[in-house]
């Protein structure tokens, strides 16, 4: 394969890394990790020592932890309660299956709107706040996957270009 090439599909692998953002079930992260196999298998992996892949594991593991940590806040900063959280995990979740498209925006409001508003009895406005301080949480968190994904790329640039 040749070196254009190469940097063709390392560069298509990661912009789709961005663009599987939309999708909760289809981690992003991993098309930079394609994109870094089809680097090493190609070019070379020689670059890359312990510190490059503890630095890539480390930004993985906030990764997982972004979308847990973001909601967490908006949902206590809300008022939300542990059902509220755990409604909005499983309309993220679920909501992109059983309303396409506005699935994404709209499960993770409902499931933390019907946690507070059928489970915890909340009047019907308090339960409102709670369910959109998800979908603060839920930008909020996509705004930190795309920092995070960014400064994996940025790294791994970087390590190729100075190493």
């Amino acid at each position: 394969m040749s070196v254009v090439l190469t940097w063709l599909l390392v560069t298509f692998l990661f912009a789709f890394s961005f663009y599987a953002l939309k999708f909760p079930w289809l981690p992003g992260f991993l098309f930079i990790y394609a994109g870094l196999a089809v680097y090493g298998f190609t070019i070379s992996f020689d670059p890359f020592g312990w510190l490059f892949w503890a630095i890539m594991i480390s930004f993985t593991v906030l990764l997982f932890f972004s979308e847990i940590i973001t909601n967490a806040y908006a949902l206590k900063h809300h008022g939300g309660s542990q059902a509220a959280f755990r409604g909005s995990i499983l309309g993220m979740i679920f909501g992109p299956f059983l309303i396409p498209f506005a699935g994404l925006f709209i499960g993770p409001f409902l499931g933390a709107f019907l946690a507070e508003f059928l489970f915890n009895k909340r009047p019907f406005k308090p339960a409102i706040r709670i369910g959109l301080g998800t979908l603060i949480a839920l930008f909020g968190s996509i705004a930190l996957k795309i920092i995070i994904q960014a400064l994996m790329i940025i790294t791994f640039l970087g390590w190729v270009i100075w190493n």
